[in-house]
């Protein structure tokens, strides 16, 4: 019996030594990818720092974390957080989860003034075996000059489609608030699911390569809700790689009353607009129901950048980059 014991002992001393062992190996190769990443990127004139970074976890983590401002900076944007850190677990090594700090600021040419977004807690899941990505906001909200957005809320899901070759993306957020200056616009509830043509990777290289191959949901779906009313909008769109849209989109209306109501309290300049697409719904959308409640329905036309109804002009789409 004793013996026994000895042997099982030492079996465990082994695998304890093989365990650090690899443990030890894997984070020294860790290192030298991270390197041979930060490397890599820069050759695409794409500058990545992670200042003060160090690897730990030991013994059933693996964890990188970068102490000091990291930043990425490339010819179409800029972006920086004031830490990071990556975590992959013994019992999910597929996945790595990256917590970012707040706040992340981001300046872009497309943006007269840099856009900076907080949250109170945010989490993102990254697969290493295949394009897959999801991130959950906790108590997040964006400014730019006197702009404001915030949610109570979000999460956000990219990976491959059923589709060969084509990419999955749906954005959700709770309890969302826009403000410009003194306008406010009561919460609602947004999810937005599209298909993508083209891989994950195509959609994550932004706007460089957007301008070469443009953007093109097969699919689109959106939901809006807001106080006793609903917008969904449904069909397919497209973006050339002038940033200009094409499309057509159905978009149905129940609680035309409540839109109304809500309308008539906006400023100068945008109240006549809002009116005048909810007289179009009004008047030229086909009755139908959602869920039982009466809605209104009509299709919208893009193209190239010209919106319309029927015979009615909206006017111009801004270029989207």
């Amino acid at each position: 019996m004793g013996r026994l014991v000895t042997i099982l002992v030492a079996l465990l001393i082994l695998i304890a030594v093989l365990w650090s062992a690899g443990w030890w190996g894997l984070a020294s190769y860790t290192e030298s990818q991270v390197d041979a990443f930060i490397a890599g990127q820069a050759e695409g004139e794409v500058a990545i720092t992670c200042p003060n970074r160090s690897v730990g976890g030991y013994p059933f983590r693996l964890k990188l974390r970068c102490e000091g401002p990291v930043r990425l900076v490339s010819a179409d944007l800029e972006a920086e957080a004031p830490a990071l850190a990556a975590v992959a677990r013994v019992e999910e090594p597929s996945q790595v989860e990256t917590e970012l700090q707040s706040p992340l600021k981001l300046s872009t040419p497309f943006l007269a003034e840099p856009l900076t977004i907080t949250w109170e807690q945010a989490l993102l899941k990254s697969g290493l075996t295949e394009p897959r990505f999801s991130l959950r906001l906790v108590q997040a909200a964006a400014g730019q000059g006197g702009f404001s957005a915030s949610a109570l809320s979000g999460s956000g899901a990219l990976g491959p489609a059923d589709s060969a070759g084509d990419t999955s993306v749906e954005i959700a957020l709770s309890d969302l608030t826009l403000s410009q200056g003194s306008l406010s616009l009561p919460k609602s509830d947004l999810v937005i699911r599209a298909e993508m043509a083209g891989e994950p990777q195509m959609l994550l290289a932004g706007a460089p390569q957007w301008r070469v191959s443009g953007l093109n949901a097969r699919h689109l779906s959106a939901e809006l809700k807001v106080e006793g009313a609903r917008i969904l909008v449904d069909g397919p769109v497209e973006v050339d790689p002038n940033g200009i849209l094409s499309g057509q989109l159905d978009v149905t209306v129940t609680g035309l009353d409540v839109i109304s109501g809500k309308v008539a309290d906006l400023p100068d300049g945008l109240r006549e607009p809002a009116q005048l697409v909810l007289a179009a719904v009004g008047g030229l959308g086909v009755p139908t129901e959602v869920d039982g409640v009466p809605a209104r329905q009509l299709t919208i036309s893009v193209e190239n950048g010209k919106a319309r109804v029927a015979f009615l002009n909206l006017g111009r789409v801004p270029r989207l980059y």
